[in-house]
């Protein structure tokens, strides 16, 4: 598969990051009938009602398919597969193929701006979830406060990871992380004080809405 241009050939591996995305134990054996439930309550899948088959037979078929992709075979499901499943996880299917390392085409655009990984692109989605923190989280990346933070946080973690000889002063170095560490405290202090000074709640006197 490699010669055909697939980044991850694993078909379980993929699937199994995608479920994890969306927040399901695929650990936990009775959550494949869940899923299932879903499938079907979405149209994504439809019952046959020529099959002879009662729904809850169905359910349970569609579970033991469903576990079954999960399994390391490294098989790819036929098309039909390949596009419930593109629905259901909202995914590309140039993903779920293996042809590109992000469940979206928009999300690997994300990778490739800002050299962040796919697991931190995809906690950058918590701060999507509203309106209000979409602006919280621009304001503060916008801010020179957490720019001076972040470059400091950045400091310290190289003075802790720096490489001493035995002829270094011990005092020396403990000095150096401590400087270091006394700036990233100055700058998340400046950038609380820039908070405080920027989001200010409101004062209500509870005794004017008495009646």
């Amino acid at each position: 598969m490699g010669d055909l241009g697939f980044i991850n050939p694993n078909f379980d591996e993929r699937l199994a990051f995608l479920y994890k995305l969306k927040g399901i134990d695929i650990n936990e054996r009775a959550i494949s009938a869940e899923i299932a439930k879903e499938f079907f309550e979405r149209k994504i899948v439809l019952y046959d009602e020529k099959s002879g088959k009662t729904k809850y037979q169905q359910h349970n078929d569609l579970a033991r398919q469903l576990r079954k992709h999960l399994e390391k075979s490294g098989k790819i499901p036929n098309t039909v597969w390949i596009l419930r499943y593109q629905k259901f996880f909202n995914c590309s299917a140039d993903y779920l193929l293996g042809l590109i390392d992000a469940p979206t085409h928009e999300i690997k655009s994300i990778k490739e701006l800002t050299g962040l990984d796919e697991k931190s692109v995809e906690e950058l989605q918590y701060w999507n979830s509203s309106d209000e923190i979409k602006t919280f989280t621009n304001e503060i990346i916008q801010n020179t406060e957490f720019h001076t933070l972040f470059e400091r946080l950045y400091r310290h973690k190289c003075s802790l990871l720096q490489t001493w000889s035995f002829d270094d002063s011990i005092l020396e170095r403990d000095k150096n992380i401590a400087v270091s560490g006394y700036y990233v405290n100055e700058a998340l202090t400046l950038l609380l004080e820039k908070m405080r000074n920027t989001y200010k709640g409101k004062h209500v006197n509870p005794y004017l809405h008495k009646e």
